[in-house]
């Protein structure tokens, strides 16, 4: 339904609507949850190695990014990820088996992959270079740490104040991880 009305009128009701505000209450937590809440930050409990672990992560997140960016940048990725005193493995398998039979298609599965720490850093952003040079594009990249090597089993002498409860085990330093005292 139009109205004739004066052109100032007609202008204001065709101005852009006006903004819609959302309003988003905070909720508090739970006096009961305080203590345990602040334990789910990464570092902030008797597992510092979880802190470093979200560290590593975020890195190799802009890894994966520069990937899907340009596959060429991500050789620059070793440059902010890679400590100076780096050892790695090759990047390409020892041992591949070709699966399939398409002409189209060929999918080689790797059998062993190298774990001799023969590369520095310098080689293994070389290594990297090679195994994206003939990539175009890339559209999806991840990266998640499944596992991790550390020089202590806990950052507090179990038996002392702040040594964590419960049972943990793993690979630490070469061998599994003892069970926290009161396990």
């Amino acid at each position: 339904l139009l109205l004739p009305c004066g052109a100032g009128v007609t202008a204001a009701v065709m101005a852009a609507p006006p903004e819609t505000y959302h309003y988003k209450p905070r909720q508090r937590v739970p006096p009961s949850l305080e203590s345990v809440l602040k334990n789910l930050t990464p570092g902030q409990d008797a597992f510092p190695e979880e802190k470093e672990a979200e560290e590593l992560s975020a890195r190799l997140g802009e890894l994966a990014a520069r990937l899907r960016e340009r596959p060429a940048r991500a050789a620059e990725a070793v440059e902010m990820l890679l400590a100076p005193e780096f050892r790695g493995a090759r990047l390409t398998p020892t041992d591949e088996v070709p699966e399939g039979n398409s002409p189209r298609l060929e999918v080689f599965r790797s059998r062993t992959m190298p774990s001799d720490l023969v590369l520095d850093r310098a080689a293994f952003r070389g290594e990297l270079t090679a195994l994206v040079s003939e990539l175009a594009a890339v559209s999806t990249a991840e990266f998640l740490i499944s596992g991790r090597s550390c020089a202590s089993t806990w950052p507090v002498r179990p038996g002392k104040a702040g040594a964590p409860r419960g049972s943990a085990t793993g690979r630490c330093g070469g061998g599994a991880t003892p069970a926290a005292p009161g396990a």
